[in-house]
Parts: C-alpha cells; sequence; structure tokens
C-alpha cells in the first residue's frame, strides 16, 4: 500500500471510531428536527440560526401580561414609560421584567431585571417608538423566583402598572393561546408564602366568555380575575379548552398587595 494510501486509510479509521458528530449543546434539539430549507433553523459554523415553526400538535397556552393597570402613552413623545409594582416585605432578590410585541408579525421583546423591593423601573421608549408599539401591542410582566412545595422553584408574579390609568377591579391578564380555543374556565384561591393552597376564592371553574366566546389562536386574549379579597399570595388557575376538545392548565402564583 502506497504512503498516500496509508494515510487516507488511516484517517477513514480515525473518522468511524470517532463516530458521528452531534450538533453542538448550544442548539436547540427540538427545533433541528423541524424540516429543513434553506432558512431554517440549523447549523451555521459556530452557532445555529434562521427560521422556525410554531408547533401547534398540542395546545398550549402563553402568558404574556399581567397588570393592575396599563394606561395609554406615546412613545415618540414619552421618553420613558414607568413600570411599577408591589413586593411583600422581605423580598430581597431581583425581579425579572418582561415585555412581549402582542402585533402580529412582530416579534419583539424586552428582558431586564431589578431589585423587587426598589418597586419601579423606567423603560425607556426609544425601540417602542421605533417599531411603533403602543399599548394596545405591548404585554408586560414582572416576576420573582420563590420556592415552593417540596423546595421546587415557582414565579410569582408580581402585577404591575403602567402609563396613566385607573386601577382596576381586579387584574388583567393577557394570554396568548397556540389554537383557537372553545372555553376558558378561571379559579382562583389563596395559598401561602410556600405555594400552599389555604383556602377557596369562591372563584371556582368561572366560564370567563361564555357561550359565544371567541379566542383565536395565536391572537391576544385578556381575562379580568375579578376582585382579590385580602392581601396575601393567591393561585390563578386556567384551563383552556381548544376547539378540537384538548384542555390545558395553567396555573399562575401572584401577589396581591391589597393596595
Amino acid at each position: 500500500m502506497s504512503l498516500t494510501g496509508s494515510v487516507v486509510f488511516s484517517l477513514a479509521a480515525l473518522a468511524l471510531s470517532a463516530g458521528p458528530q452531534g450538533p453542538p449543546a448550544y442548539c436547540d434539539a427540538e427545533l433541528l428536527h423541524v424540516p429543513k430549507s434553506p432558512t431554517s433553523y440549523q447549523v451555521r459554523g459556530d452557532r445555529c440560526e434562521g427560521i422556525y415553526a410554531q408547533q401547534v400538535s398540542t395546545v398550549s397556552v402563553d402568558l404574556r401580561s399581567f397588570v393592575k393597570g396599563f394606561g395609554e402613552f406615546d412613545p415618540e413623545t414619552q421618553k420613558e414609560l414607568e413600570l411599577t409594582w408591589k413586593a411583600p416585605a422581605g423580598i430581597v432578590q431581583n425581579a425579572r421584567l418582561r415585555a412581549f410585541s402582542l402585533k402580529p408579525r412582530v416579534y419583539f421583546r424586552m428582558d431586564t431585571a431589578q431589585p423587587a423591593a426598589q418597586g419601579s423601573y423606567r423603560w425607556s421608549t426609544d425601540i417602542l417608538a421605533g417599531e411603533r408599539l403602543k399599548r394596545e401591542n405591548i404585554g408586560i410582566l414582572a416576576w420573582v423566583e420563590m420556592p415552593g412545595p417540596a423546595g421546587k422553584a415557582r414565579e410569582v408574579y408580581f402585577p404591575l402598572s403602567a402609563g396613566t390609568s385607573k386601577t382596576l377591579d381586579g387584574y388583567d391578564v393577557t394570554l396568548v393561546p397556540s389554537k383557537k380555543l372553545k372555553k376558558i374556565l378561571l379559579t382562583v384561591a389563596q395559598i401561602d408564602g410556600q405555594g400552599n393552597k389555604t383556602r377557596d376564592t369562591g372563584v371556582a371553574n368561572k366560564d370567563v366568555g361564555g357561550e359565544f366566546a371567541y379566542y383565536g389562536s395565536n391572537e391576544p386574549t385578556i381575562l379580568s380575575t375579578g376582585k382579590i379579597g385580602v392581601p396575601g399570595y393567591y393561585r390563578l388557575e386556567i384551563k383552556a379548552i381548544a376547539a378540537s376538545g384538548e384542555a390545558v392548565i395553567k396555573e399562575i402564583d401572584f401577589y396581591h398587595s391589597g393596595d
């Protein structure tokens, strides 16, 4: 065998012994399974990048906003939008703040972290102005991580206020379902600081929309919790039933300051 042949044979043997190489760990393995096209999500040198299709094989309900009041504002004339919240005494960790675009085909998100006890954040509106995103196009959230039953971490939300607005009788919750829904049932219960249920509030499996309600797929749906009682921690259970009959239950823990 020639020297060249020996080298080729040795390299081939080395490649076989190494086995197939998988995608880098930083890639999302689920998105790599979608049908491939030149623009789809895939390995591109030192990164994974591209377009992917929303997975709609099962129904899901994503939380996009939880507010006490969100009034009109003009990002083109107001340089900042103040987001405010009330945290319970003794919370020392940072609160996560997140904003979403609710405008069709505008995939925008803002993320930051601020001390929970600070209770406010002045958000520069320059990007909002550039994308022409106003009050009706934006969902906002604030939360902290707290220990739950068996020590498992859970998210506890703080209802936000923003803009010039009147205080709501309860809280507005914006959801985006992945499929068209025919019914949404709402249950509210009081819980303790560890996430254990302590009492019912009288709101159980309340049909929030009635017989002729319409909840479109990938469209914002706004629900009201109704008036909440004494200050403390609460759990909002949302049971969403798709037009196809599939059902999903989403639980949202939150702090009610009573103000």
